[in-house]
């Protein structure tokens, strides 16, 4: 889209003055306001169209010409008063500027054709009934702004204005303020403007620029020539050579560079300093060169000359455009008006044959659309309301007017039934009232299961137990969508633990602790930053033979490097794979049958769907050598990562098993037209590090993309399509086909649904990230010259003679897990009780990593390793108490940020999962031995009776403090916080509520169940066991938290719609060209031809530019997690907790979530579930709350009713499921204002 933009001044002439080191004086108020003495106060000279240009087009852009004078008004009195200041309005077109005037007027033209057509667009858009978007309206305004003009006469009609309300010094030039300005202009006068011309006329002292919040910029003219070390004829000279609104430069030297050329010049008047300047030999060539056709002056040169940075050449350059040049010299225009100044009033322009339309003509055509456009709107408003009353007349008839559930009470109804009323559902549901529910999906695991089978008695050896049964013994649930490690985060299938090596072995080592311990990802930060803080640390580097710290740069510059690298190759071959299997797959999708041939092919892709699904029956296959990353041989890795290594070499073992059906299917790839032929005398070109160094955890993580993808896939669509057969009948569905492959069921599974998959996974742009181990840097580090002897030098220090890369992988085999990440890439671990040995004396940073994951990590040895495993297979969970977390020796990394993996000491997986006899596990609710989503269950599986709540906070119940939290997508988050009477005395209750035995009497429920703790009397009259409750109440919207994502959103739609000069269009119009990946109008082959072509532009965007994008991607993160932090903080303050402290032991405090699941499917997503995930794993593990995880009608009566005790709430549920009315007329949610917070 064309738009002006008026750029006024010396091209590059603010630029040069902050380059060379002048610092103008800053001021919070106008120069009026200044100190100094009356008597001498200076004048302050004003130019109102320098100054206020913006502020003039959009007040005549959006309101009539008496409001613009008036909004204009105010403006120029934040200035100055009335009696004080000078103000000065252009006059009539000089003669000198004729040729800006014309560009100007030519841009304005263009501006007004495209405002047409995009309005025309626009209404033929919503006179159709075609969707319209407020970047549409948006696109409009910025077309009709650039056809703004501020007329003589408005100029002239503003002037009397002002005339009319008391201003005295009001001046109307006769062709430029600027130059009127520096006629008048005295000694010590300021001038206010933001045109950098004023500079250069003598007669100018002093320049107040004003720039953004109110505040000015002040530029003495003496003070900034004594910096650039120039006289004022210099200076004067400078502006006159330069680009400006009269003449233009010579080709290729602007300000930068004639700021050079001056400093040796000398002459007592600006006519003959342009004649020497003229005469230097770099000017004659350039001049040369212009007259001999080899340049041409009228071209935008700002664009060639690197000198002109931080400004926009676009309109400056063509605006002084000078074509019509007299003989006398190139610079005449510019010497009569900075040095003699003089100008003369143009000629009147001839008329336009075929003028654009006017700007008030386009402001009117878009009010009108704009009219339409919301006519529209109401119009389709009231279709869908009379089409949603339709339909509930149509399936419920008349119902009772809902209540308002964002309405706030002072206290309960009297009469609840009076206030209760049901929403109005616009489709049949049939309720149930006395069946028990079901619980949801996502929470069958957490459902308390006795044994079927009771458990023999534990022998002296926990660890040769007899196992339970397959019913009794679950097994670790894979959810593959949540994470994309190819490393197992759960113990493998084995019903039997890996047994103890004889020595410290490494790999059965890890073996052990991956059976005994979950594996957690550290997000520990950056790679640039881990790398550099491990090894610009002199004390950190002594192991590593580095003396300098030149040295100790080189080094780090290179890992960083060779990771980067390592990362992108991985990202490209895993994309170009995927792309070749889409493709692929789209073919054999066209061909309609498919030969046993392409079967075949495609079960190595995916493997097919088992008859029957049991209990992970269509896992992918399991790789006992995940830890280590191992080659994979057979299967469908093996085929994967084959044909990784054929995509990223060009060859592979074409005689191995996996080598030859990676050439079948290159070959009949090759057929499609999608690569060419296997070419086994091809000889590769040199790879720049090992494919197999890096190539295998992807294979890994491709074929479990493809599992869920397909396998997982066409299961869910099955079942989607099963369900809306039985609403309507009509709906297409189709069976599972066990004999074909999974692809072709996922083909015609998709098919019959609306809203289609992609036809495969396909990765983006931007690197993502990658596993590597230790024995993967040695391979990758060897490849660097840089890096090559340190790992040699390494290996010598640990007296092991090493001559060869195989020796280097034996040598890491033996030492112990993050040997070599803690030495080149992240300064981790603490060993010595704290105390690192390479650095004695802990400084302010140590003290601060040690309170963090990178000082929570343990360094141990294989032999304490070893240890710590049979002190776990032959002790207890509910005495085990060990902390910290354990290093595995890999990472995750996608170039920018460092994910490190480990094993978390404080959680057991024989607890977590169940392989223990049910008396031999930690407690619930006060352990977090299982980990913390073990709190995640309904409190009637645990609390039963009063004893129950006696053992478990061992206290009156009466006196626990409650937090119930319900959440939602509108409010992330909405709590209510009991607390009993005595913790706040001082606070008036919000809610007086009812006593135990009167709702007890009601719901008929026996207070004299349980054991433990005594009931109250039910003989003692209601008015001696009534108590008051405190309710606190807290409310967060969706809006506040997202707001991180908002911003990151916005930024990355304006730098996509951005481009260089050499580029012809931005990333936005490159996306916006991509074919679509899913659907009818599915093309792989044109998307991959779109993005090969625009491959460099786009890498660029996301993974160039110093990780610009990353960088913002990862700030938009953090700030999410301290938002979550923040609300989790505020929730916690509510019942006398903090997020920064454990729980001190006289506070009593039960949480509560509700169980509702949902999904949405309009709006922003939703952040409840990240929310609560954030908040049990910050709540669970560092505050010891008592968390419990209740169904949303427990909560509900629970937070109503903070007399009643919990186990009389629980009885109450377990004696009657059927909906009590009194508890509908809760009170609800209010909005708490927190303050604002970074």
């Amino acid at each position: 889209m064309i738009c002006v933009q008026l750029i006024m001044g010396i091209l590059g002439l603010w630029g040069l003055l902050k380059d060379k080191g002048y610092k103008p004086t800053l001021h919070h108020h106008p120069p009026q306001t200044l100190n100094a003495e009356p008597t001498s106060a200076p004048t302050c000279r004003l130019d109102v169209l320098g100054t206020f240009y913006q502020d003039i087009k959009e007040s005549y852009s959006k309101h009539p010409s008496q409001t613009a004078h008036q909004i204009m008004e105010q403006k120029l009195l934040k200035v100055g008063t009335k009696d004080d200041l000078w103000l000065y309005l252009d006059g009539y077109p000089s003669q000198e500027k004729q040729s800006t005037h014309a560009q100007r007027e030519q841009k304005r033209m263009d501006n007004g054709w495209r405002g047409q057509e995009l309005l025309e667009d626009l209404r033929a858009r919503i006179e159709e009934g075609r969707n319209v978007s407020k970047p549409m309206f948006k696109e409009v305004e910025k077309s009709i702004g650039g056809t703004f003009y501020w007329s003589l006469e408005s100029r002239t009609e503003f002037v009397a204005y002002l005339h009319q309300q008391g201003w005295k010094h009001v001046v109307e030039a006769a062709t430029e303020a600027d130059l009127a300005i520096a006629k008048d202009c005295q000694p010590n006068d300021i001038v206010i403007s933001r045109d950098s011309d004023l500079l250069i006329y003598p007669t100018v002292t002093k320049v107040f620029r004003p720039i953004s919040q109110g505040r000015y910029l002040q530029y003495d003219v003496q003070d900034l020539t004594a910096v650039l070390g120039m006289n004022r004829i210099q200076f004067t000279v400078l502006g006159i050579i330069s680009r400006n609104d009269y003449t233009s430069n010579i080709p290729s030297l602007g300000a930068k560079t004639n700021f050079k050329i001056l400093k040796g010049l000398s002459a007592p008047d600006p006519d003959a300093m342009v004649e020497q300047y003229l005469a230097c030999p770099e000017v004659v060539l350039k001049t040369t060169k212009d007259n001999t056709g080899e340049n041409n002056t009228g071209e935008n040169n700002s664009g060639k000359n690197a000198d002109n940075t931080g400004e926009d050449a676009n309109d400056t350059g063509e605006n002084a455009e000078n074509t019509e040049e007299n003989a006398e010299g190139p610079f005449d225009k510019s010497i009569k008006v900075f040095v003699r100044l003089e100008q003369q009033v143009a000629d009147p322009s001839p008329m336009q044959q075929d003028p654009a339309p006017s700007h008030d003509e386009l402001r009117m055509y878009f009010m009108e659309v704009q009219a339409l456009h919301l006519i529209k709107k109401a119009e389709m408003e009231k279709l869908q309301q009379k089409a949603k009353r339709q339909v509930v007349t149509s399936t419920q008839g008349n119902q009772p007017r809902s209540i308002n559930r964002y309405k706030i009470y002072d206290q309960p109804p009297k009469n609840a039934s009076d206030a209760m009323g049901w929403n109005p559902r616009y489709t049949p549901k049939e309720r149930v009232r006395r069946e028990p529910h079901e619980a949801p999906r996502g929470m069958r695991r957490y459902k308390w299961k006795p044994f079927t089978v009771t458990p023999e008695a534990p022998s002296s050896d926990p660890s040769s137990s007899t196992n339970p049964s397959p019913s009794t013994d679950p097994t670790p649930p894979s959810d593959p969508s949540s994470s994309t490690d190819p490393s197992p985060t759960a113990p493998s299938k084995r019903k039997n633990p890996p047994p103890l090596p004889n020595g410290p072995q490494k790999q059965p080592l890890l073996k052990c602790m991956s059976w005994e311990h979950p594996t957690s990802t550290l997000d520990i930060g950056t790679v640039s930053a881990n790398v550099r803080g491990a090894i610009m640390n002199p004390a950190r580097v002594e192991s590593l033979s580095i003396d300098s710290e030149s040295q100790r740069n080189a080094v780090a510059s290179e890992v960083e490097r060779c990771i980067r690298d390592v990362v992108k190759h991985a990202s490209e071959t895993k994309k170009t794979c995927q792309l070749l299997v889409a493709g692929f797959i789209e073919e054999i999708g066209k061909l309609g049958e498919t030969n046993e041939s392409d079967r075949a092919l495609l079960d190595l892709i995916c493997p097919r769907i088992s008859v029957k699904k049991t209990k992970g029956g269509d896992t992918p296959e399991s790789n006992d050598d995940d830890i280590t990353l191992q080659v994979p041989k057979d299967g469908q890795t093996g085929f994967l990562y084959t044909l990784l290594i054929y995509l990223y070499s060009g060859t592979c073992n074409f005689g191995s098993w996996s080598g030859g059906q990676v050439v079948r299917f290159i070959n009949r790839a090759h057929e499609f037209g999608l690569c060419p032929a296997v070419n086994s005398r091809h000889r590769p070109a040199q790879m720049p590090y090992p494919g197999s160094s890096f190539l295998a955890p992807v294979a890994t993580e491709i074929g479990r993309e493809y599992h869920r993808h397909f396998i997982d896939g066409t299961r869910e669509i099955h079942e989607q399509s099963l369900k809306q057969k039985k609403r309507l009948p009509s709906t297409p569905t189709a069976e599972i086909d066990h004999q074909s492959s999974a692809i072709e069921n996922f083909l015609v599974q998709n098919a019959t649904i609306k809203n289609r998959r992609k036809i495969a996974p396909l990765s983006g742009v931007m690197h993502k990230f990658i596993l590597l181990a230790e024995r993967n840097l040695v391979a990758i580090f060897c490849k660097s010259e840089t890096l090559r002897p340190l790992l040699f030098d390494l290996a010598r220090q640990c007296q092991f003679r090493a001559t060869s890369v195989s020796d280097l992988e034996a040598w890491i085999g033996t030492k112990e897990p993050g040997f070599l990440i803690r030495r080149f890439i992240a300064h981790v671990g603490r060993e010595n009780g704290g105390q690192d040995p390479m650095r004695p004396k802990k400084t302010k940073y140590e003290r601060r990593r040690l309170k963090s994951h990178k000082g929570a990590v343990q360094l141990l040895s294989l032999a304490e390793i070893q240890q710590h495993v049979t002190d776990v297979r032959h002790g207890s969970p509910r005495t085990y108490d060990a902390k910290g977390y354990v290093l595995r020796g890999s990472f995750r990394t996608d170039g920018h940020r460092f994910l490190l993996l480990s094993f978390k000491l404080k959680e057991l997986n024989s607890a977590k999962y169940k392989r223990l006899p049910e008396n031999q596990l930690p407690p619930r609710i006060t352990s977090t031995v299982a980990g913390v989503d073990y709190y995640l269950t309904e409190i009637r599986n645990v609390v039963k009776s009063y004893q129950d709540v006696a053992d478990l906070w061992d206290c009156d119940p009466r006196d626990i403090k409650v937090l119930g939290l319900d959440l939602g997508q509108a409010f992330v988050v909405g709590a209510s916080a009991i607390l009993p009477d005595q913790v706040h005395e001082d606070l008036s209750p919000e809610i007086n509520a009812t006593d135990k035995d009167t709702v007890m009497q009601d719901v008929g429920i026996d207070s004299s169940q349980g054991a433990g703790t005594d009931p109250p009397d039910p003989n003692t009259p209601p008015s001696a066991n009534k108590t008051q409750q405190v309710f606190y109440n807290l409310a967060v919207s969706q809006k506040a938290v997202y707001q991180s994502t908002l911003k990151l959103r916005s930024w990355t739609e304006h730098r996509k719609k951005e481009k260089t000069d050499e580029q012809t269009e931005s990333v936005a119009d490159i996306e916006s060209r991509l074919p679509p990946l899913r659907g009818p109008d599915t093309n792989v082959a044109e998307y991959k031809a779109i993005s090969d072509a625009n491959h460099d532009q786009l890498d660029t965007f996301y993974n160039g530019q110093n990780m610009l994008y990353k960088r913002h991607v990862y700030d938009a993160k953090r700030a999410r997690q301290e938002e979550f932090a923040v609300i989790t903080d505020r929730l916690l303050n509510m019942v006398g907790g903090t997020i920064g402290r454990k729980r001190e032991d006289d506070n009593k405090v039960a949480i509560g979530i509700g169980l509702g699941q949902f999904s949405s499917t309009s709006g922003l997503s939703s952040l409840h579930s990240s929310f609560m995930s954030y908040f049990v794993r910050t709540v669970g593990a560092c505050n010891g709350m008592a968390l419990s995880f209740w169904r949303r009608d427990i909560l509900i009566q629970t937070v109503v009713h903070a007399s009643c005790e919990l186990g009389a709430i629980v009885e109450l549920h377990r004696t009657r499921s059927k909906r009590v009315l009194y508890f509908e007329a809760m009170p609800c949610l209010r909005e708490l204002r927190v303050p604002s917070h970074p």
